[in-house]
């Protein structure tokens, strides 16, 4: 049985444009995981509620790119999955 992998809640303060995170799942079964954002594109992007664009990186992390009319508060959405 393949257990689905365990990625927590994240918060962070006062992000701009041009922010670097991590978003770090825990796999038991030692699968590779996916972060899939919602919504998405094919080559692993994503978008923010209020519209702003995540691009992921090479190394793991991830840019955050302010949207059109940077906000206060902003929220992501992603799923996860093993392989």
């Amino acid at each position: 049985m393949n257990d689905p992998p365990l990625v927590t809640d994240l918060e962070f303060q006062d992000v701009g444009e041009g922010f670097i995170f991590n978003i770090t799942p825990l796999d038991i079964d030692g699968d590779d995981v996916i972060i899939q954002f919602i919504p998405h594109t094919n080559e692993g992007w994503g978008q923010s509620f209020f519209g702003a664009v995540i691009e992921p990186q090479t190394d793991g992390s991830y840019i955050y790119h302010t949207g059109i009319i940077p906000t206060m508060t902003d929220f992501i959405f992603y799923g996860s999955s093993g392989n």
